[in-house]
């Protein structure tokens, strides 16, 4: 809400599990539940100026990444999180965020490579990284 100091929202998406047509298997990347959940404080310090202070969090459950179902090219149900702190003065804005707060291993997809080279070939999400913002609004 607007004007608020504080605003807290979240989004929670329980889907029916989707299956190949043709195999009746759970189709890739497509995991039961997914949640996300957003804070935000905002402390005016005078005029156009303030501070804002922002956390959020996202939730995915159990997910395959092979149409066959292959049990080690999944990634179990992980949490995301992240946090932000922003000043705002007028027009500008300079912020500090940290990304993957918990600095969470997760994979984002993989490969079966068993038959040419004998492993499974994750690709993993992004490790905890941080850093600066600046912003200037016409």
């Amino acid at each position: 809400m607007r004007g608020d100091p504080v605003d807290v929202g979240s989004t929670n998406v329980q889907q029916i599990r989707r299956f190949c047509a043709r195999t009746q298997r759970p189709d890739v990347h497509s995991p039961h539940f997914a949640s996300f959940l957003l804070a935000q404080y905002e402390v005016p310090i005078g005029g156009e100026k303030s501070i804002s202070f922002e956390y959020s969090g996202v939730y995915k459950s159990f997910e395959y990444f092979d149409p066959t179902n292959d049990p080690y090219i999944t990634q179990p149900g992980y949490w995301l999180q992240n946090a932000r702190v922003a000043l705002k003065l007028d027009k500008w804005e300079l912020s500090g965020y940290v990304r993957n707060l918990a600095n969470k291993y997760y994979r984002v997809d993989a490969f079966d490579s068993i038959e040419p080279f004998g492993y499974v070939q994750p690709n993993w999400g992004p490790p905890r990284t941080y850093g600066f913002e600046v912003r200037y609004r016409f």
